[in-house]
């Protein structure tokens, strides 16, 4: 009944917003179509992109942030020749802790995980974030073609070994689309990851979504194509601001952030990044073969899809963690909550790993230390478009298997947190890694 209010609330809001929404479009075309035709808006365009070379100048963000530097790509990967940003900063109080790895989220930057960044460094860990090709502070991609998954991890590789040994084992911090980053990474170098954290990653079964990922990307070039124009400028600048408090850091300014966003080259790489991610989803679900979400029966889909949590909870504006009656707020993750005991999960588990054969990377993944955060609030612009209840049960199926089937995993729930709102939950990101790092013996 709950269930059935709510959809017939939205059904109505959606009739009633309907007109405001098409209003709404027809004036930023009016507003478009004055700003370009009068020169105004490229004037602008023009003057504000003359203030953000200065902002990205990489000798002046050099010598702003000393850790910071750019690696230049060999011969043989689809970037070779050109160089990515690196911020590679080594602890000062630790030697014992795993070295942390930040593959970024589609489309995001060294400076969007900045506080993250600091924070881990704070607390004693050696930590790397680096910004792919065409992405943030990294030369454009003026290839014409989207990285491979196979180019990915040859360059997140080479970045990991140009600023320690070969031989060094690390802890991968994968949020969002890093996650599939990640798991490619475990997939193609399984000597060189001790542990994992799935920061609330897409799970790679959306590759069965891939028509709508192409069609994101093709609306990124229509911004691309439109945004010499300056139109664009004043609502993204809007949204940069709105979220301050969660991007700007010590190393890198809002303007900085804002100057990244405010590019051509930053839609245009956002629809490379789609592709780009497609090519991570097929290659990660043939890497877990007979263990991969998609080959599970519809029974031990449903097991996974539905195992209770380690944990469930929120985290206030203070980012103190607060643990949540989960039985409060069942409503709120149904289809995906679980009913069943991961005991019982465990032993399901056993039984497919025992039934069929084992992919290396699922035999790689119980060597490994893992934990998982999930975040489950769904509603929220976008997530229609993308996630449905079969989506969901992916989300909850990949998210329960990579914490028991790894030596030591947890999986905790955020009922109320957004996709986009975990990200800003930086103390708690830290005491996961903590947590993960402090149960590693180096």
């Amino acid at each position: 009944m709950t269930l059935t209010l709510k959809a017939a609330s939205k059904a109505f809001a959606a009739v009633i917003l309907a007109p405001v929404a098409i209003a709404g479009f027809a004036l930023f075309l009016a507003v478009w179509f004055v700003m370009t035709i009068t020169f105004v808006g490229p004037l602008v365009q023009y003057c504000c992109n003359q203030r953000d070379r200065k902002l990205l100048d990489r000798s002046r963000l050099c010598e702003r942030v000393p850790d910071l530097q750019f690696i230049r790509i060999p011969h043989g990967n689809n970037c070779a020749g050109f160089d990515l940003a690196v911020r590679f900063t080594r602890s000062t109080t630790s030697t014992t802790l795993p070295p942390v790895c930040i593959p970024n989220g589609l489309g995001a930057s060294m400076t969007t995980i900045s506080q993250l960044h600091e924070e881990l460094v704070k607390r004693g860990h050696t930590v790397l974030s680096y910004d792919r090709l065409g992405v943030g502070l990294s030369d454009r991609n003026t290839t014409g073609v989207s990285p491979t998954a196979d180019d990915v991890v040859k360059d997140m590789e080479f970045v990991l070994s140009s600023v320690l040994p070969p031989t060094t084992k690390w802890l991968v911090v994968g949020p969002s689309m890093g996650s599939i980053v990640g798991q490619y990474f475990v997939a193609t170098y399984p000597n060189r990851v001790v542990a994992f954290l799935n920061m609330d990653g897409f799970p790679y079964p959306f590759c069965r979504r891939r028509a709508k990922f192409v069609l994101a990307g093709l609306i990124y070039k229509a911004y691309a194509a439109i945004i010499w124009t300056g139109v664009m400028r004043p609502f993204i600048s809007m949204g940069i601001q709105s979220w301050r408090s969660r991007l700007q850091s010590a190393a890198f300014s809002i303007d900085v952030v804002r100057a990244e966003t405010n590019q051509a080259n930053f839609f245009r790489n956002l629809a490379h990044e789609m592709i780009t991610m497609i090519d991570l989803a097929d290659k990660v679900n043939a890497a877990w073969g007979s263990q991969s979400c998609l080959e599970l029966s519809p029974a031990d889909l449903h097991t996974l899809a539905h195992t209770k949590p380690s944990a469930v909870g929120d985290v206030r504006d203070d980012g103190e963690w607060v643990p949540i009656d989960d039985s409060a707020i069942t409503d709120q993750l149904i289809p995906n909550y679980g009913t069943i005991e991961p005991a019982e999960t465990a032993q399901a588990i056993a039984s497919l790993l025992a039934r069929q054969p084992q992919s290396q990377l699922a035999k790689t993944w119980q060597t490994l230390h893992v934990d998982v955060m999930s975040g489950r609030n769904f509603d929220y612009a976008g997530a229609s478009m993308f996630i449905d209840d079969e989506m969901k049960d992916w989300y909850a199926a990949e998210h329960t298997i990579h914490a028991l089937l790894a030596a030591r995993g947890c999986r905790t729930v955020f009922p109320t947190k957004a996709h986009s709102d975990m990200f800003a939950m930086v103390q708690c990101i830290a005491d996961h890694v903590d947590k993960l790092s402090g149960a590693i013996d180096v």
